[in-house]
Formats: structure tokens, C-alpha cells, sequence
């Protein structure tokens, strides 16, 4: 063994040390957030699609019933505090 050049551990021997990836830069659109959004969209049709028609019925006459201006007034509040942001 030549001793100018002493041995090399395994874990340094040039090559290069992985670092961590660098966080991902969302800006306006959130690639996280949509996919959320779409796997948990996913989930609501396999688990429950069969109901979607009954749900959209019911939704529709709630909002043609006497709760459908406070619906539609949540709704807008919920527009509002959105644009803001």
C-alpha cells in the first residue's frame, strides 16, 4: 500500500454525495392540490358514484326550496373571501 494515497472509504470514494432534492416551487397552481383534489374526487365516484345522481337531485331542490337564498348567499360569501386571496 503506498502511503501518500491512503485508502479511500467506500462511501467517499468520488463520487458525488446525493443531496436532497430541492423543495418544489407551486405558484399559482398547486400541482399538490390538484392532486388531492383529484384522488380524492377519485375516491368519492368508486366509493360512492351510484349516489351522485341522488345527491344532485337533492342539492338542486334545496336550492329551489326555502333554503336556496341562503345558499346562494353562502355561496357568494364563499366567492368573495376566495377573491381575496
Amino acid at each position: 500500500m503506498n502511503k501518500s494515497n491512503p485508502p479511500v472509504p467506500p462511501e467517499t470514494d468520488n463520487q458525488p454525495i446525493a443531496s436532497p432534492a430541492p423543495p418544489k416551487v407551486e405558484g399559482e397552481g398547486s400541482y399538490t392540490a390538484a392532486k388531492d383534489y383529484d384522488d380524492k374526487v377519485t375516491d368519492f365516484v368508486e366509493q360512492r358514484g351510484d349516489e351522485v345522481e341522488g345527491l344532485a337531485r337533492k342539492a338542486s331542490e334545496a336550492l329551489d326550496g326555502p333554503e336556496g337564498d341562503e345558499l346562494r348567499a353562502a355561496e357568494q360569501e364563499a366567492r368573495d373571501r376566495v377573491a381575496k386571496e
